[in-house]
């Protein structure tokens, strides 16, 4: 592709980078377009119905806006909720758990256990590893505060934790099915 005179390389590179964004987030979507399309057109009928009503649409009153069966207008809710889940993500949802501080007594037992076996998977990992799991999980931090804390780039950074979430997700399956559903459960 040539570019005209004057042109910056921005203008014709900026759309084919978002078409590259777009497509790998609708790979990463476990919804077909049409299905997608479906839960958008849902999305937007609850969002006029509720400027409309002041108020939450009833499943009724939404069938009838998108002139839909209620099975289907059901179906199509259900859908919404489906999300991609990840080691990551369950990991995120870990950390708000264990900071919640109205758990009942059997629950911070339950995280008491899952937090020792955690520190005992993490602690059979290599040590910069262990540290960039620790800070990017449990800190929160970015990738690239990690790596000016860490002295490597924030590539590295990147390419140490997904090696890292593989070895732990092989630690714990080599432990057996029963220690990757307790963590997966209490997760």
């Amino acid at each position: 592709m040539s570019q005209a005179a004057g042109t910056q390389f921005t203008t014709y590179a900026a759309p084919r980078i978002r078409g590259a964004m777009v497509d790998a987030l609708r790979r990463e979507n476990p919804l077909s377009r049409p299905m997608a399309g479906h839960v958008a057109r849902l999305k937007l009928g609850q969002d006029v119905l509720r400027a409309r009503l002041g108020r939450e649409a009833t499943q009724d009153e939404l069938a009838k806006e998108l002139v839909l069966s209620d099975q289907r207008t059901a179906e199509i809710i259900g859908l919404r909720s489906l999300h991609v889940a990840s080691l990551d993500a369950q990991a995120d949802d870990l950390v708000a758990y264990l900071a919640d501080e109205s758990a009942s007594p059997e629950d911070l037992a339950i995280q008491a256990m899952v937090t020792r076996e955690l520190m005992r998977y993490l602690a059979l990992l290599r040590p910069l590893d262990r540290e960039i799991l620790v800070r990017v999980f449990w800190w929160h931090q970015k990738h690239i505060e990690v790596a000016a804390a860490l002295g490597i780039s924030a590539s590295r950074v990147s390419q140490r934790r997904s090696r890292a979430l593989k070895r732990l997700r092989e630690l714990i399956d080599a432990d057996g099915w029963e220690a990757a559903c307790y963590l997966r459960q209490a997760a």
